[in-house]
C-alpha cells in the first residue's frame, strides 16, 4: 500500500473519535452514598446542551429548570468543556459541565466553594476505547452506530476487492498521511512564486473551493492565494482553477489571474504588469491520501504542488516565471462532488 499520487486514488477513512461519554440514559440517578441515601441526579437541557447534576435525597425535587432530559453523566473525554463541583454551602452539592471560552481554573476561582472536576458526577471513568480490527467494516456510519472509535493501531480503512471499506494493515507513511487528512487544520503555503529577479511569498488562501469524485479523488480546485494582512484584497493575489481536465502531471491549470504589484516583495515598483495568458501552462499535482469523514464525504490531505509557467509583461519587459513548484501542505475538504474522477 503506497502513497497515492495525482488524480484518481482510492479513499481511506477512519471515523472521528467518539468524544462524549454522556450518552442519554433513562436512569434518573446515580447512587453515591448508602449511608444517607443521597443520589446524583443529572439532566441536560434540551436546548443549551450543558449538563447539571445535584446530590439529593430521594424526597428532594432538585432545582432543574426548563425542559431537560435525564443523563447518566457528562464531561468525560470532552474538549472545550469545564466541569465545576460546588459543595459546602446551604444548598445540596452540585456539579455542572459547560462549554467555556474562559480558563476553567479562573472560572472555578470566581465561584465560592467550587473546584474543578473531570466529570459530573465526580469520579466517572471513561468507557474503554473500542477499535475495529483487521478485516472489520469501517464505514463511518457503521463505526458511529456501534460506538467504534476507528481502525485499531497500524490499520487504515481501505476498500477491499468486494468494494467494502475494511480495516487494512498500512505502512507508517500511509498512517501519517491519513492523520494529516483527518487532523490538519488546513492548507499552508510553503514556497514563493518565483520569476526573474523576484520571489513572491503568499501566506493565505483567500478563497478555497474544491470538488471530489468517486472514492475521494481530487476532481477540481478553485483557489486564490494572497498575502495577509492587506488593506486591498486584490493587491497581492494569484488565483487559478485546476481540473477537471488532467494529464500524467496532474490537474491542468486554467483561468489564472495574477495581481502582484501590491505584494510587499514585488521588485518592479508601480509599473503595470500582467501575465500573458497565451504563455500560461500549469499543473496541480497532489501526493497524499483521501479519507472518508462521513459516508460519501471525503477530505484530501498531503502535498499539493502548483507548477506554473508563463511570461509577465512589465512595461516593455517580458519576465518569465521559473516554473518552480509552489507547495501547499495540509488538507482540503471538498464541499461538492463530481460524477467521475479525472482521467487522461
Amino acid at each position: 500500500m503506497g502513497v497515492q499520487e495525482s488524480v484518481g486514488w482510492p479513499g481511506y477513512l477512519i471515523a472521528g473519535a467518539l468524544a462524549c461519554f454522556a450518552a442519554c440514559s433513562t436512569s434518573e440517578s446515580k447512587k453515591i452514598d448508602d449511608g444517607d441515601q443521597r443520589f446524583w441526579r443529572c439532566a441536560s437541557p434540551l436546548i443549551e446542551g450543558d449538563c447539571r447534576c445535584e446530590h439529593l435525597r430521594p424526597d428532594q425535587p432538585g432545582s432543574f429548570n426548563g425542559p431537560s432530559e435525564p443523563v447518566a453523566g457528562c464531561g468525560i473525554a470532552q474538549t472545550g468543556v469545564c466541569c465545576f463541583l460546588t459543595e459546602g454551602g446551604p444548598a445540596p452539592p452540585s456539579c455542572e459541565c459547560a462549554a467555556s471560552q474562559a480558563s476553567c481554573e479562573a472560572e472555578a476561582a470566581s465561584r465560592p466553594g467550587t473546584r474543578l472536576s473531570e466529570s459530573c458526577p465526580p469520579g466517572l471513568t471513561p468507557p474503554p476505547v473500542v477499535c475495529a480490527k483487521e478485516g472489520q467494516n469501517c464505514r463511518p456510519s457503521y463505526l458511529e452506530q456501534n460506538g467504534i472509535q476507528g481502525c485499531c493501531d497500524g490499520l487504515l480503512c481501505a476498500v477491499n476487492a468486494g468494494g467494502v471499506p475494511v480495516c487494512t494493515p498500512a505502512s507508517p507513511e500511509d498512517l501519517e498521511l491519513d492523520r494529516v487528512c483527518r487532523e490538519a487544520p488546513g492548507l499552508t503555503i510553503q514556497d514563493p512564486l518565483t520569476m526573474e529577479g523576484a520571489a513572491i511569498q503568499f501566506n493565505s488562501l483567500r478563497f478555497s473551493l474544491s470538488q471530489s469524485g468517486p472514492g475521494g479523488c481530487l476532481a477540481m480546485v478553485d483557489w486564490a492565494l494572497t498575502r495577509e494582512p492587506s488593506n486591498d484584497p486584490t493587491a497581492c493575489l494569484l488565483s487559478f482553477e485546476a481540473g477537471p481536465e488532467a494529464d500524467a502531471n496532474g490537474l491542468i491549470v486554467h483561468d489564472v489571474l495574477a495581481s502582484l504589484e501590491g505584494c510587499p516583495d514585488w521588485p518592479f515598483g508601480d509599473t503595470f504588469a500582467f501575465l500573458d495568458s497565451d504563455t500560461v501552462d500549469g499543473r496541480l499535482r497532489f501526493v497524499g491520501r483521501s479519507c472518508e469523514v462521513d459516508d460519501g464525504q471525503y477530505c484530501v490531505g498531503g502535498t499539493f504542488e502548483l507548477t506554473l509557467n508563463g511570461v509577465f509583461d512589465i512595461d516593455s519587459r517580458r519576465v518569465p516565471l521559473t516554473g518552480a513548484p509552489i507547495r501547499l501542505t495540509g488538507r482540503e475538504c471538498p464541499f461538492t462532488q463530481a460524477a467521475s474522477c479525472p482521467t487522461f
